[in-house]
């Protein structure tokens, strides 16, 4: 409880710019702007998770690997494959999409959110085909489906 009190007093996570208050409190929000809280709250939930799981480490006098770091992150690649970027890091619109997707009622933008999450990833890296070991495992399922689908086995 401290940890999370001392870090909002710190202004972590850029908390004091993009949890502002507005000049005009009754002018309409952007999406972005909308955005922020939900965003905010996702990034300290993962410092979180991240914090627990080298205090766990060192309680157990374990060294943790990158691959720890990413396994305590929410949500998985297995999850939402469209939440990282191939450099590692979130893709904030991608993320802010799988938490409404998940957590807020359903109505058209969440339908439409839920379709957007659920496309096929690219298998064009550079207008080459992506060879069969570079494709997302869902590509790879998929076209095991649908190759003898349309095979007509």
């Amino acid at each position: 409880r401290m940890n999370f009190i001392n870090a909002y007093d710190q202004c972590m996570f850029d908390r004091c710019h993009r949890l502002r208050e507005r000049d005009d409190p009754y002018a309409k929000n952007s999406q972005e702007e909308w955005m922020e809280l939900p965003l905010w709250l996702f990034e300290t939930h993962n410092a979180v998770n991240l914090r627990l799981m080298k205090e766990r480490a060192k309680r157990e006098q374990k060294s943790w690997t990158h691959r720890d770091e990413v396994d305590s992150q929410w949500p998985s690649v297995a999850a939402c494959p469209r939440c990282w970027r191939e450099d590692g890091a979130w893709d904030d619109l991608y993320v802010y999409k799988y938490m409404r997707s998940e957590y807020w009622p359903d109505d058209g933008i969440t339908t439409l959110y839920r379709e957007a999450l659920n496309e096929p990833l690219p298998v064009f890296d550079d207008d080459v085909v992506a060879s069969p070991r570079s494709m997302p495992p869902v590509l790879l399922q998929i076209l095991a489906i649908s190759v003898p689908l349309s095979l007509g086995l």
